[in-house]
C-alpha cells in the first residue's frame, strides 16, 4: 500500500546551489525531520522549513552525514573524514566521472543517461554507489535530461539516504577499468568541429542549450552563437569547414558528410543575420 513516507528523526546535512539543490531539498525534507542547510542560494534558502538550520560553512554541521547536490567547492579530506559526504552526479558511473558529464555523455553518443547517487571519498567521483537511475536518450536536450533528473532525485534521494543511514542500501563499489573522465568545459568547447560527422554535431545541439552557450563559430575573429541551424546529410567530397552557398535560407557550411544550414546567429546576445556575417567561399 502506498502512503507517506516514514520520518527519521535524525539529522542530514545539505550543502548545495542552484537548480539541483532544491528537488535535494524536498526529497529529504519528505523522509528527516531537520536538516542542516549549507546554501548560498536565497532560492534554496527560502524553502527551508522552522526545523532546519542555515549552517555557514562544512565544518559548521553537525550532522554525522551531508548530501552535496550542487555543491561547486572540493571538499577538504578533513571533512571526508568528519562526516559521511553522498553526492549526486548526473551520469552513470565509472564513466563521465568529473564536470558537466550530461554534456559530455550527450556528444558521446551515449543511449543511456541518468544520474548516480554516491559516496564521496578524495578521488573524482570515485565513491561506492548508493543508487543509479537510467534515462532513455531519444534526442532530449540536455536541460530535458537535468529535468529528468531532478525529478528523480525529488522522487528518490530521500529514501536511499534513509536506506544507507538504516542499513538497508549497502555500498556497491565502483569499477574502475570502466571510468573515464571528462573536464569542466569553456567557451571554446562549444566551438563547432566541421569536420564531425552530421550525427556528432546534431547531438552538440541537443547538448549546448540554454541557459549555458550554444554551439559556435568564430568569423573574421568574432565569435557566434549558433541559434538555429539545420543538419543535412548529404555526403560529397568537398573541403570542410567552408561557407558553400549563401541564400535566403542562411549560410551553408560543409561538413564531413553533409551540410550545416546556419539560419540565426548571436553575438554577445544580440541577434545576427549569417547572411551579413559569413560569405560564400569563406573559411571558418
Amino acid at each position: 500500500m502506498g502512503g507517506v513516507p516514514s520520518r527519521s528523526q535524525g539529522v542530514v546535512g545539505l550543502a548545495g546551489d542552484g537548480w539541483g539543490a532544491r528537488p535535494a531539498l524536498r526529497s529529504l525534507q519528505a523522509r528527516f525531520s531537520a536538516l542542516e542547510v549549507l546554501s548560498g542560494d536565497p532560492g534554496v534558502l527560502a524553502l527551508l522549513r522552522p526545523e532546519d538550520r542555515p549552517v555557514a560553512a562544512l565544518h559548521a554541521f553537525s550532522a554525522a552525514t551531508v548530501v552535496c547536490a550542487g555543491y561547486q567547492p572540493i571538499v577538504p579530506a578533513a571533512q571526508l573524514r568528519a562526516h559521511d559526504f553522498i553526492n549526486i552526479h548526473y551520469a552513470l558511473l565509472p564513466r563521465y566521472r568529473g564536470m558537466h558529464s550530461t554534456v559530455w555523455a550527450i556528444l558521446n553518443g551515449e543511449p543511456e543517461l541518468g544520474l548516480t547517487i554516491h559516496l564521496m571519498n578524495e578521488d573524482v567521483d570515485d565513491g561506492p554507489i548508493l543508487g543509479q537511475y537510467r534515462i532513455a536518450y531519444v534526442a532530449q536536450t540536455s536541460a530535458e535530461v537535468m529535468e529528468a533528473c531532478h525529478a528523480i532525485i525529488a522522487r528518490e534521494l530521500g529514501e536511499v539516504v534513509q536506506g544507507y543511514l538504516e542499513g538497508r542500501v549497502q555500498p556497491a563499489p565502483q569499477d574502475k577499468s570502466l571510468a573515464t573522465w571528462v573536464p569542466r568545459r569553456n567557451r571554446a568547447d562549444c566551438r563547432i568541429d566541421f569536420h564531425q560527422s552530421c550525427e556528432q554535431i546534431a547531438r552538440a545541439f541537443k547538448a549546448l542549450v540554454r541557459p549555458y552557450p550554444l554551439p559556435m563559430l568564430v568569423s573574421r575573429g568574432v565569435e557566434y552563437e549558433v541559434s538555429r541551424a539545420e543538419v543535412i546529410h548529404r555526403p560529397y567530397l568537398c573541403t570542410e569547414g567552408r561557407v558553400v552557398n549563401v541564400d535566403g535560407e542562411g549560410a551553408w557550411i560543409k561538413i564531413a558528410d553533409g551540410l550545416l544550414l546556419v539560419r540565426a546567429l548571436e553575438r554577445e546576445g544580440q541577434p545576427a543575420a549569417p547572411q551579413e556575417v559569413l560569405t560564400r567561399g569563406q573559411r571558418l
